[in-house]
């Protein structure tokens, strides 16, 4: 298996070995699956079935792909919603508009991963590693026996995720059912790897490597272009600053809920004049500004949002990013 210093090296690496070695799946048939837009149509896939590599930084997972930039607030809004055990369609839709689509009854939404890992596991987990920091025993179960037999739009593409203490640092291992390789990627590897850091700050501990295995590693055909510019180097990785312990995720949980009242009420841009920026800029600092900017330019506030954002450093640019490049494809339509 081989080790990545940041996750645009692995998924530059990952998406070489796709293009070469995969093979052509013919579309599932499932038609509450995402696989099949939800029995609208026939999705072919590109796959490789048995896929690993090793993180060596697991805060080096912010993808920066020009081409089609990912949505930063909502990395960070899900890890939110998950440290609030929420499954809430309404706590997450505001920064993802697809989530309604994986929900099957319009309010919740199955497979969130917030109730399953901080539900009771991931204390139960803890404790296994305070009680004896050898053990193998401290595994988060996230797919469980009753996803196989639901009739569901939507169950984990995760299976588990394992925490291991060697050399006083937490190594975390997570192993998937189903990982698409360039759209959800970026997106899924940045939560679980915050599960592992929040772990071990808990724990008063360094993270450790992390590493990552798909069962079934797959791009859908019409996402070739964007595997190809993966393959070619065309991605670079942005840090997350150390990413603090439950404590600070529920202030920045009371934060969110604040800046979704002001929206309400009309106020966020009084709220965001509030802001300052400071010389230290932590993770729930960035955290904040990423966040208050895609509000604000959701609101149409867009020059305040760019200011903001201009405070987030790297974060913030790249959380901008994703908008500039809507606005120019909107200019050439």
């Amino acid at each position: 298996m081989r080790s990545f210093p940041n996750l645009a090296d692995a998924m530059e690496e990952m998406a070489v070995a796709l293009a070469k070695e995969g093979e052509l799946v013919p579309p599932v048939r499932d038609g509450s699956s995402v696989g099949s837009s939800f029995g609208q149509s026939a999705r072919a896939t590109l796959e490789l079935v048995g896929h690993a590599f090793r993180l060596e930084d697991p805060q080096a997972v912010l993808i920066d792909r020009p081409s089609r930039p990912i949505n930063v607030p909502y990395v960070f809004a899900n890890t939110l919603w998950a440290t609030s055990r929420s499954d809430l369609v309404e706590d997450i839709g505001y920064w993802n508009s697809r989530a309604p689509s994986f929900s099957d009854d319009g309010r919740t939404v199955r497979s969130a991963a917030g109730p399953r890992v901080f539900g009771g596991q991931f204390q139960s987990a803890l404790k296994r590693l305070r009680d004896d920091p050898s053990t193998r025993r401290a595994v988060i179960i996230l797919l469980t026996p009753d996803d196989l037999m639901a009739d569901t739009r939507d169950i984990p593409c995760t299976c588990s995720l394992q925490l291991i203490i060697r050399k006083s640092r937490l190594e975390a291992v997570a192993t998937m059912r189903s990982q698409s390789a360039v759209m959800v990627m970026p997106y899924d590897i940045p939560l679980l790897t915050s599960i592992q850091c929040i772990a071990a700050a808990e724990l008063g501990i360094e993270p450790g490597s992390f590493v990552h295995f798909s069962s079934s590693l797959h791009v859908y055909e019409d996402e070739i272009a964007t595997l190809e510019e993966a393959a070619s180097g065309g991605v670079s990785s942005v840090s997350i600053p150390p990413i603090p312990s439950l404590a600070e995720f529920d202030r920045l949980a009371g934060f969110s809920s604040d800046m979704r009242q002001s929206i309400s009420n009309g106020t966020i841009r009084e709220l965001a004049s509030s802001i300052t920026s400071g010389d230290e800029m932590d993770y729930g600092s960035i955290v904040r500004l990423v966040l208050l900017g895609e509000a604000l330019w959701q609101e149409g506030a867009t020059g305040e949002a760019a200011h903001i954002w201009s405070m987030a450093g790297r974060v913030g640019k790249l959380a901008a990013a994703r908008h500039a490049s809507e606005d120019a494809a909107r200019g050439r339509a």
